[in-house]
């Protein structure tokens, strides 16, 4: 079933989703799943993985093991993606918060079916919810973290051909222009900002 999408475009939007996450948590006697949606959604917007690729990654893919401090970089699309502040932040609350993480394990391991990640489905019903509840006038779906990473990195860095390029390859887009702008719902003609740099 296909699930409409749209990117965050307003920071104001992406702060009021993570209060929602925060607040949750500490509302809920499952803070663990609040804080596993609040790591999701900060990750998702700050990196380009896809919903499901993000969802299968392990501890071992993020975590130095031996002494539990976060690698400086993922991999991806064999590109060496930097961590920036907000991943390395989020991180470290979540280990210095859960330790008893497994290494070998999924990051957003399932509560309900242990050793196997959360489904994107159950991420997206849980996005419906939020979409009502905080009256968001976009379509929040897993998606919509890819298409904000996008948003963003058009936003800051458009005028940069090179990291464009390396845009258009991460996303799988045909071209540097249309394609990566309608991907990520950016107008460029009302852009009057630039600074090159991302940390949502």
């Amino acid at each position: 079933m296909h699930v409409k999408s749209s990117s965050i475009k307003e920071i104001q939007d992406i702060k009021r989703i993570k209060k929602y996450f925060l607040s949750s948590g500490l509302k809920s006697n499952r803070a663990l799943e609040w804080d596993k949606h609040l790591l999701y959604f900060i990750l998702g917007i700050n990196t380009c993985y896809k919903s499901d690729e993000l969802l299968c990654l392990k501890w071992s893919d993020i975590l130095n093991c031996k002494n539990m401090s976060v690698n400086d970089y993922i991999t991806y699309c064999d590109y060496k993606f930097y961590l920036n502040t907000s991943c390395k932040n989020i991180l470290y609350y979540f280990i210095g918060k859960y330790n008893s993480i497994k290494t070998d394990g999924y990051v957003f391991e399932s509560r309900s079916k242990p050793y196997k990640p959360i489904t994107s489905e159950a991420v997206n019903k849980k996005y419906r919810t939020i979409q009502e509840e905080l009256n968001l006038n976009f379509d929040f779906s897993t998606m919509s973290l890819r298409k904000t990473f996008a948003y963003w990195q058009i936003f800051y860095c458009h005028r940069d051909y090179v990291k464009m390029s390396k845009l258009k390859e991460l996303l799988h887009t045909m071209n540097i222009g249309n394609d990566i702008n309608i991907f990520a719902c950016y107008d460029i003609n009302n852009d009057k900002v630039y600074i090159n740099d991302i940390n949502l």
